[in-house]
């Protein structure tokens, strides 16, 4: 017991050095407990601080959850609705397109059939007009004037004009 008294005293009459740390080895054991008692101190501050940021941080995450997920629910709601309607349209323009298809192959066999038509007909319609670059109209018209000529007399005759 008088060692520790007498340590005690020799550490008192050792010089502080300032800015120094004196190594655990040289300390008494009340400069030890006191260092302890800091230290533990310094680290419960520490933890509290911990736990209070952890804390914040699971509020700060229970409420972007609450805030978000009904949203991210809501928003693929929306997508879902949006790639149903996608689809529908889809299926109404792959029927278009069909419709579009069939109608053109009617348009192709009906153009195919006037072309055949045409073709068929383009002889008579050859034969008729050789026909009638072959009529004498200046012949005609004189055949006209010589029948009226003869009937304009008959029909004074009758009473007629």
């Amino acid at each position: 017991m008088n060692e520790g008294f007498t340590n005690q005293t020799q550490t008192q009459n050792m010089p502080q050095q300032a800015g120094k740390k004196r190594k655990i080895e040289d300390m008494t054991d009340h400069e030890l407990l006191v260092l302890m008692a800091k230290k533990s101190a310094a680290t419960a501050r520490d933890q509290k601080l911990t736990m209070i940021a952890c804390a914040a941080l699971g509020v700060i995450f229970a409420v972007a959850l609450v805030i978000l997920v009904p949203k991210a629910i809501i928003t693929l709601n929306q997508v879902n609705d949006l790639t149903d309607q996608a689809n529908e349209s889809l299926a109404e323009v792959d029927g278009l397109v069909s419709t579009a298809d069939t109608t053109l192959q009617d348009i192709d066999t009906m153009v195919n059939n006037a072309n055949g038509i045409v073709l068929d007909n383009s002889e008579n319609i050859t034969a008729a007009v050789e026909k009638l670059s072959n009529i004498d109209f200046e012949g005609l018209n004189e055949s006209i004037e010589d029948l009226h000529a003869i009937i304009e007399p008959i029909a004074k005759l009758f009473g007629k004009k």
